[in-house]
C-alpha cells in the first residue's frame, strides 16, 4: 500500500514514519532526508542546501527528478510512505500520473497537527549527530553528555533551517504552500485523517496504529 504523511516542520513525521514503515512493510522515502544526503559539493547539492536554509521550498521540477530517481528504485515495488512530499498540487499531479500507469493510488493520508508555537519550540531545540546522524532534542531527548552523541560520541549540531530566525519562514511558508494541500488532496477524493501531534511519541503511534486498523490495513 501506499501512504503520504503529512505535517508540519517538527510534527514528528520521521518518528512515526519508522513506526509505519515497519507496521505495513513499506519503505520510508523522505524528500528531506533526499535532498541533505545530495552531494554538497555539487551544484545541485549547493543549490538545494541554500533553499532549504533559507525556509523555501525546493522548486517542483528539482524535486520531481530527485525524487523520480528514487521511485525507479525496486524497493518500492510492494509499497511506499512518502514525507514531506507531495507539497504542492503539481506535485500531487506528477504523484498521480506516476501512480496511474502502475495502478497504485495513496490508499491513506496521515496529518499530523501541531500548533505554530510547537514547531518552533520543537525546531530550535532539536540537534543532530555529526557521525551517525542520530537525532536528539535539547527539551524532550537530551544527550547525556551536552553536545555530543550518546552513541558514537560525535559532536551535536544543529541545522541551519532548525535555527530561530529560520523557523518562522519555514512556518509560513507551511500555512501558505503546504498545507492548502490537505483541501486539494481532499478534492482528489484522497483518504485523510488527521492526528494528534501534541500526544506523547507513543500516544501518536497508537492513534496511527488504530486508524491503519480501522481503514483495515493492520490487524488491531
Amino acid at each position: 500500500m501506499d501512504v503520504v504523511l503529512f505535517g508540519p516542520p517538527g510534527a514528528g513525521k520521521g518518528t512515526q514514519a519508522s513506526h509505519i514503515s515497519t507496521l505495513l512493510g513499506i519503505t520510508h522515502i523522505s524528500t528531506g532526508d533526499l535532498f541533505r544526503n545530495l552531494d554538497k559539493a555539487s551544484p545541485l547539492g549547493q543549490k538545494v542546501k541554500a533553499i532549504m536554509d533559507a525556509g523555501e521550498l525546493v522548486p517542483d521540477d528539482v524535486t520531481m527528478e530527485i525524487l523520480a530517481a528514487r521511485l525507479n528504485e525496486g524497493d518500492v515495488d510492494s509499497g511506499v510512505l512518502l514525507d514531506g512530499f507531495p507539497r504542492t498540487s503539481n506535485q500531487a499531479d506528477e504523484l498521480i500520473k506516476w501512480m496511474t500507469p502502475r495502478h497504485r493510488k495513496v490508499d491513506l493520508v496521515l496529518a499530523i497537527d501541531i500548533p505554530d508555537a510547537e514547531v518552533h519550540r520543537r525546531l530550535v531545540n532539536r540537534r543532530m549527530c555529526r557521525g551517525c546522524s542520530a537525532s536528539y532534542h535539547l527539551i524532550f531527548v537530551p544527550p547525556a553528555r551536552d553536545g555530543f552523541c550518546d552513541n558514537c560520541g560525535a559532536e551535536l549540531y544543529q541545522r541551519g533551517s532548525d535555527t530561530a530566525e529560520k523557523v518562522q519562514p519555514r512556518i509560513d511558508g507551511y500555512h501558505k504552500w503546504t498545507l492548502p494541500m490537505l483541501d486539494y488532496l481532499k478534492a482528489k477524493q484522497f483518504a485523510i485523517v488527521n492526528i494528534d501531534g501534541m500526544q506523547a511519541p507513543k500516544a501518536v503511534s497508537k492513534a496511527i496504529t488504530d486508524t491503519l486498523a480501522a481503514h483495515g490495513f493492520v490487524k488491531s
